[in-house]
């Protein structure tokens, strides 16, 4: 990165010890997402990319409901803003989640194919490394990533709230800017 990401992460680090900053050759997306499950200390991984944000409890909520029912994986609900994070609407998940039942499995509710992005989710790490769940090194990893989670046919808690949103860019922006 040129932008001095890295002097920034590592300025934090040495105030914040749960932040670990990890160099690595620039690869694709998905080699470095699964640099960070396998250097991950906590209990819990979620993934967000440069052009999300999370609301303030999103990652509270996901965790409360994994824990409530005991599963590996939590999911909520998809949601787009502008940079300024105005003109807020839902995502399609909405249509799927807001009337899912409590505790999803892909056998029997095949909706959650209609959500193949790693964000707006949060994983038991250790599930993921056990059941080799890792993104691949090539395009279209978020795909690959979550039909191979969906193949586990685990129990996925639902959260009926916003849990992450997409910032709109306007065409031909940069979001390392």
């Amino acid at each position: 990165s040129i932008d001095g990401t890295p002097e920034l992460l590592h300025e934090l680090s040495k105030n914040y010890p749960n932040i670990q900053v990890i160099r690595q050759e620039n690869m694709k997306q998905g080699a470095a997402r699964n640099h960070g499950i396998l250097a991950a200390r906590g209990q819990y991984i979620s993934f967000l990319d440069a052009d999300d944000i999370l609301p303030r409890d999103a990652i509270a909520e996901l965790h409360f409901s994994a824990q409530k029912n005991n599963t590996n994986v939590a999911i909520g609900i998809g949601a787009s803003c502008d940079p300024q994070g105005h003109n807020k609407r839902v995502n399609q998940s909405w249509f799927h989640y807001s009337k899912a039942p409590e505790i999803v499995l892909t056998e029997n509710w095949r909706h959650i194919f209609y959500d193949p992005s790693c964000v707006g989710k949060l994983y038991l790490r250790e599930f993921l490394i056990q059941n080799s769940i890792f993104f691949p090194h090539s395009f279209h990893e978020d795909l690959v990533f979550c039909f191979s989670l969906f193949s586990k046919n685990v129990p996925m808690s639902v959260v009926r709230k916003v849990v992450y949103f997409y910032i709109g860019r306007p065409k031909g922006s940069d979001v390392s800017g």
